[in-house]
């Protein structure tokens, strides 16, 4: 099955939104992937409703497959593709928003607690 760029943006928000790892509860989720050759990194955060911030271990393969298969669709060609890309969604509304990074890889880092 072929898939557009926008149509894996949108998968990617739902498998994000959906994924066990956060609560019922969750407000606001952000995930950052880091896309290197056959390999992937990722963590994610979420703010329940009661504002507090979660580090999170996001479950199973689906969001790094989803991500890879992003980092394919969106590379131009004689460009260099993206070395991160954030997503934010915000419950409220169903917002989603994604941002990549051409250059600092370490942009979106945060030191995680686990």
């Amino acid at each position: 099955m072929n898939f557009s760029a926008d149509e894996t943006v949108l998968a990617l928000g739902e498998a994000l939104a959906n994924d066990p790892a956060f609560p019922d509860d969750w407000a606001t989720i952000v995930a950052v992937f880091k896309v290197q050759p056959g390999t992937i990194g990722s963590w994610a955060e979420y703010t329940d409703a009661d504002g507090i911030i979660q580090d999170v271990w996001l479950e199973g393969d689906e969001i790094g497959i989803i991500a890879q298969r992003l980092h394919v669709l969106t590379q131009v060609e004689n460009k260099a593709p993206w070395v991160a890309c954030r997503v934010t969604i915000e419950r409220e509304g169903m917002k989603l928003n994604i941002q990549f990074e051409y250059n600092d890889e370490k942009k979106w880092d945060t030191p995680l607690p686990f």
